[in-house]
């Protein structure tokens, strides 16, 4: 079932679409979804399209009116079918020494798990992608299981 986002400016040249806030594997559907209907119907006059958790900034080209664009949008022109989710899974290696892995120690105080059991817990399922971030190519994560969060550091 779709849900329509919100739809707001975003600078000069760009269009941001907002879901509720929260990271999930639906929400992020429906983001998707948006994004493949929105570049197929646009594709002329978009530069680029941007998925995140919950949200999607479309980049458009200097000569499309973005307040056109939005209308055109808030007009329900965009009614995505639901896409079918492609699977890649892609490995990547991860080192739990303790030359590595400095914080597993404190981790494992603090969660009151063996090391071993965080291993194992963090090892047993795949992630999903939900965007690549800020950090070039660095991947953004879903579906940590809850019994590994861990406080961020200072």
């Amino acid at each position: 079932m779709s849900v329509f986002p919100k739809i707001k400016p975003f600078g000069e040249h760009a269009v941001l679409l907002e879901w509720n806030k929260e990271i999930s594997h639906s929400i992020h559907l429906e983001v998707i979804n948006f994004q493949n209907h929105i570049n197929k119907i646009f594709n002329a006059e978009i530069v680029e399209i941007v998925p995140a958790y919950c949200s999607l900034v479309v980049y458009l080209k200097k000569e499309t009116d973005k307040d056109t664009f939005i209308t055109t949008l808030n007009s329900g022109i965009v009614k995505p079918e639901s896409v079918q989710n492609k699977k890649r899974i892609i490995h990547i290696p991860v080192c739990y020494d303790l030359e590595f892995g400095m914080d597993l120690p404190e981790m494992s105080q603090q969660l009151n798990m063996p090391v071993d059991e965080i291993i194992k817990r963090h090892t047993s399922k795949t992630y999903p992608v939900y965007f690549l971030g800020f950090l070039p190519g660095f991947p953004y994560l879903g579906g940590l299981d809850p019994a590994l969060a861990f406080k961020r550091k200072q």
